[in-house]
């Protein structure tokens, strides 16, 4: 509240520069962000052979059982150097799927930095990518320490207008229960002084008496506990804080982007990948999932469209141009 009112005294200036360096850090993050990501693609988890010390099976990389067309599960050179030659290592497709780690535990709960295997295919783009992961890290952390700065403020003076209108209310039915029942107690005095059973009655007001006074110091007991300042005390000031923070979805964002930076560089370069998705919270990636949530019935009826176009346009090129193909490259192996 008080760099709010700060803020609010220096006529804007330094609020504007602070909203404008926060934009630069924000697309700054995203990019270090996507930079990891093409580094990852480019050599992280990539296999070699041990034995020829090269790239395994040349490149050609697919799992087991599921060859694609025009390929065949070539047999592997160097089987007889490996533990089981008839086994594992007689082709390329069972080596690959046994050698090739990074591929099945990636997201696994393992420290990726220590496998060297990894980063066999260029050792030092692990120093690069660890680099570009503190990099983001600080800047996810600035980000962080601006939106307490900026936002969340704003968003505690609201917090705090919205309780004190709800303390208004509960205040505002708590007085007309009490009138309320003001109301039934004196009913209820008038018929008991008037009957003859005075002491029955006067044993019900007494019990109910005595329930409406447990109710206003249960009351009185959920109510903060003020100070001999007249401040809230630091244990209800802490739950007001953290009913604040749960209730923003900006806290939330921030939080989790941080502790997916801190995965990254304490357990697995993986997590940075999923930093990306905080694009989709600038105002460009609002207006791309805005676009696809209200025009979603317009792009499935495009796409069925488009799927039937293609379904029509393959049918007639195969009953035509099928025989074609097959004269000239020579690439079908049906007769």
């Amino acid at each position: 509240i008080r760099w709010s009112e700060y803020l609010q005294e220096a006529g804007g200036i330094v609020l504007d520069k602070l909203v404008l360096y926060r934009a630069a850090i924000h697309t700054f993050s995203l990019a270090t962000a996507a930079a990891i990501t093409l580094c990852l693609l480019a050599f992280y988890g990539v296999p070699l052979d041990p034995n020829s010390g090269g790239l395994l099976a040349g490149g050609r990389f697919y799992r087991p059982g599921r060859p694609p067309a025009g390929y065949r599960d070539s047999p592997y050179p160097y089987a007889e150097n490996t533990s089981d030659p008839e086994g594992i290592g007689k082709t390329f497709s069972s080596v690959l799927d046994y050698k090739d780690l990074a591929l099945r535990f990636r997201l696994s709960l393992k420290n990726r930095w220590d496998s060297e295997m990894e980063w066999g295919f260029w050792p030092e783009g692990k120093s690069l990518v660890m680099f570009l992961g503190a990099v983001h890290v600080a800047s996810v952390i600035i980000l962080s320490i601006l939106y307490l700065m900026v936002d969340f403020p704003l968003e505690w003076q609201v917090y705090l207008s919205e309780r004190e209108e709800v303390k208004a209310i509960l205040a505002k039915e708590e007085r007309v229960l009490e009138t309320f029942w003001e109301k039934i107690h004196k009913m209820i005095h008038v018929k008991v002084e008037r009957g003859s059973a005075a002491k029955t009655g006067e044993k019900n007001i007494v019990l109910r008496t005595e329930s409406s006074a447990s109710k206003d110091s249960k009351a009185k007991r959920d109510l903060p506990v003020m100070t001999e300042e007249g401040k809230i005390s630091t244990w209800d000031f802490l739950l007001v804080l953290y009913s604040a923070l749960g209730r923003s979805t900006w806290a939330w964002h921030w939080g989790i982007l941080l502790c997916l930076a801190i995965m990254g560089v304490h357990s697995s370069p993986v997590y940075f990948v999923f930093c990306c998705l905080d694009y989709f919270w600038t105002p460009n990636g609002q207006m791309v999932v805005s676009a696809l949530v209200n025009g979603a019935q317009a792009l499935s009826r495009a796409l069925a469209m488009g799927i039937l176009v293609m379904a029509c346009f393959g049918f007639f090129s195969y009953c035509y141009f099928s025989q074609t193909a097959i004269y000239e490259d020579q690439s079908c192996h049906s007769p």
